[in-house]
């Protein structure tokens, strides 16, 4: 065999072998994980499940709103039915997108999509981590993933599958706790409360920014998206701590790009410089049912 003829045949085979390695991998997240006991898998798995609701506001974002409001104070307190579709920050535009997309598949369209995230959580949009690998390969189609396989490549997806069969192989079956979960979720229509009981003392500062870009495109693109004549969406920056270094920085970059006028709380609401604890949320949830109950027609 020629030297040609064996190079050729060199990488015929090592991109079979890649892409068996992909087929595999993706049926191993899309299917082996289903009663995978990780506590992440049991929330997307709740997430992505919503079926049949009739809510007039649906929120959707990072761990911030996932921990930071309550969908059962805004129908108490204000009548609004709503449902947190709250992730994590890693999750990125991509599994936004297919999360929100969906839910409008599966329920009835909502009045309000209010986009929700803390100050710092742009700086994650473009990281390529087992969150984002593991909520797209699981809900994706294959050749959706094939598609943006520049934002979730085979080695994440190669990398989630081992972790999801190490967790299966390595950790005893808890059918009980994932179910606890995910009735939990659903009982506060998708709300979690932050595990932490200390708060953030009140002299400690935080400083929330960083040295990577601050991706703002996604959020000025997404209300052009998802508005239609009976829909309208809003931007919605978390409120960071009153110790927060960074705020006027945030503010300036934030400005023209969020609907909420941007706030801080003191510190005794949060448990780190992103997350609200039960007593913050509390609070948070009367005020961003005060925002919404301001907006037209709303």
């Amino acid at each position: 065999m020629s030297k040609a003829g064996f190079t050729k045949l060199f990488i015929s085979l090592l991109v079979s072998l890649l892409v068996s390695c992909a087929v595999l991998s993706y049926t191993i997240v899309r299917f082996v994980s289903e009663d995978g006991t990780n506590s992440f898998n049991s929330l997307i798995r709740y997430k992505f499940s919503v079926k049949g609701q009739q809510n007039d506001v649906v929120l959707i974002g990072d761990s911030s709103l996932l921990m930071g409001v309550m969908p059962t104070e805004l129908e108490k307190r204000y009548g609004i039915k709503a449902i947190n579709l709250g992730v994590v920050g890693y999750c990125g535009p991509l599994v936004f997108d297919l999360l929100l997309d969906t839910y409008l598949k599966n329920n009835s369209r909502p009045k309000l999509i209010v986009f929700y995230l803390a100050a710092s959580t742009p700086y994650f949009f473009d990281d390529r981590r087992y969150e984002k690998t593991y909520a797209y390969g699981r809900h994706a189609s294959f050749f959706s993933l094939v598609e943006n396989m520049n934002q979730v490549g085979i080695l994440d997806l190669m990398n989630a599958a081992r972790k999801i069969l190490f967790d299966k192989l390595c950790t005893l079956p808890d059918s009980g706790q994932k179910s606890e979960i995910i009735m939990k979720l659903s009982d506060a229509k998708g709300f979690s409360a932050n595990g932490s009981s200390v708060p953030l003392p009140q002299t400690k500062e935080t400083d929330s920014w960083n040295s990577k870009k601050l991706s703002l495109d996604y959020l000025k693109k997404i209300k052009q998206r998802y508005t239609t004549k009976d829909t309208r969406v809003v931007v919605y920056l978390a409120p960071m701590p009153e110790t927060e270094i960074s705020y006027q920085y945030f503010l300036k970059r934030y400005r023209g790009v969020v609907d909420n006028q941007p706030h801080q709380l003191p510190n005794d609401y949060f448990a780190d410089a992103s997350h609200l604890n039960q007593y913050g949320a509390l609070c948070n949830s009367e005020i961003i049912g005060r925002f919404i109950k301001s907006l037209d027609g709303l």
